[in-house]
């Protein structure tokens, strides 16, 4: 896993990385070693193009914006999670 050091903090006040493993831990009861190394998002076209697409598709469905969608709808799979408008 490799998050943005720009997110590290999370309601709990905890790490990312200490909330999630403590999730894994505690509440799914997992055995799982997890392993994270923060690489800060402006250096890293893969990150950056993930949050793109997430901001296409966000915007798409909470503010009806369709431009940037319509390319790429066809290259996307979409499982309806919610009720949508």
């Amino acid at each position: 896993m490799i998050p943005d050091p720009r997110s590290i903090k999370v309601k709990s006040g905890n790490s990312l990385h200490d909330y999630l493993l403590t999730e894994l831990w505690f509440t799914k009861q997992a055995t799982t070693d997890l392993n994270t190394c923060q690489v800060d998002s402006a250096k890293c076209a893969g990150i950056q193009f993930a949050d793109m697409l997430a901001g296409v598709v966000q915007g798409r469905f909470e503010a009806g914006r369709f431009e940037c969608f319509v390319t790429l709808q066809s290259k996307l799979n979409l499982k309806r999670l919610f009720f949508t408008r």
